[in-house]
């Protein structure tokens, strides 16, 4: 999918109406956290991620892969 995973979080947000805090709390983080993401000034870490591709694989956009917020040359270190 070409839509950025920041993107996609909020879309998966809103169509679930889930409001930051609420993600939040489903998550385990800070809703600053989840405003910071979403506008693409932080990337997720990689237990977050997992926990949104928990949460989101039902999703009729389909799951937003925990894979999508590794950068790009760093997948073998992960």
């Amino acid at each position: 999918m070409s839509t950025s995973p920041h993107k996609r979080l909020k879309a998966f947000r809103q169509e679930r109406g889930l409001s930051k805090t609420s993600l939040a709390k489903l998550i385990g983080c800070d809703e600053s956290y989840i405003s910071h993401v979403e506008a693409g000034r932080r990337r997720l870490g990689l237990a977050f991620a997992h926990e949104l591709e928990s949460l989101s694989a039902d999703w009729v956009n389909g799951p937003i892969r925990a894979v999508e917020w590794i950068p790009r040359g760093k997948a073998a270190a992960a």
